[in-house]
């Protein structure tokens, strides 16, 4: 079983096209482990908030993005999958992360089945 976080917005859902809060599943930053706020997963983040991780002096920091370690700075993104709070229609979005901070949806589209 994974950990997951989400990540909240208001979109224009591609299926209904009504303003909608989306809230997507994200892996980044998502951790059985946490801090003294708790697990670093099941916590909702909107756009351009600080996502809680290990402190950079920890080991496991570099770890925030599972599929590779990210140079500081650098942009990454990861589809996540998401479903429109209107109609009930199953999305996925791209969105882009810096410095774990969830910086942009950069992409919204029905799942293809």
């Amino acid at each position: 079983m994974a950990a997951f976080n989400y990540i909240k917005f208001n979109y224009n859902c591609p299926c209904c096209d009504n303003s909608v809060d989306i809230i997507a599943q994200t892996h980044i930053a998502s951790d059985y482990h946490g801090d003294s706020t708790g697990h670093f997963m099941g916590r909702t983040y909107s756009l351009g908030d600080k996502m809680a991780w290990y402190l950079p002096c920890d080991g496991e920091f570099d770890d925030w993005m599972t599929w590779g370690k990210p140079k500081n700075g650098e942009l990454v993104c990861e589809r996540c999958y998401a479903d429109c709070d209107s109609c009930h229609c199953e999305l996925t979005v791209l969105i882009e992360f810096k410095n774990l901070v969830p910086v942009k949806v950069s992409k919204i589209e029905r799942l293809s089945k």
